[in-house]
């Protein structure tokens, strides 16, 4: 279903499928799979920035730990990763989750931090699911 498409009860339905016609159970019932379903995206993208963490810690030895390396900084700022290292963590993101990242998202944009890098193979993974 796409925009507000009509159930066959008559409810008009979201695009994520929530009920708008009444304040009872519907609702109450689509806030708890938003819940679940938000707690598995939070679970899954501190799954892959654990993985993350610990890729850029082993390879690209720095004065940073895994508990201290900066998650919302540039690793290129920083100085934890070279030009030469952007790309070897691109191939390493690439063939640890399938992915392959388009040329338009290398950006300090979507690749700024390590918490954007986590997002963008987030976003990627969901996709190939």
């Amino acid at each position: 279903m796409t925009g507000l498409d009509v159930a066959p009860c008559g409810t008009a339905l979201g695009p994520v499928g929530a009920r708008f016609d009444a304040p009872g159970n519907e609702q109450r019932e689509w806030t708890i799979g938003m819940t679940g379903a938000s707690e598995n995206l939070k679970s899954q993208l501190a799954d892959i920035a654990t993985a993350l963490v610990d890729y850029i810690v082993s390879h690209h030895p720095s004065r940073f730990t895994a508990q201290t390396l900066p998650r919302d900084e540039s690793l290129l700022e920083v100085g934890v990763l070279d030009s030469a290292g952007v790309i070897e963590f691109i191939v390493y993101a690439e063939s640890t989750w399938g992915i392959e990242i388009s040329d338009e998202d290398i950006t300090k944009e979507r690749m700024g931090s390590l918490n954007k890098m986590a997002v963008l193979v987030q976003e990627y993974a969901s996709r190939k699911g």
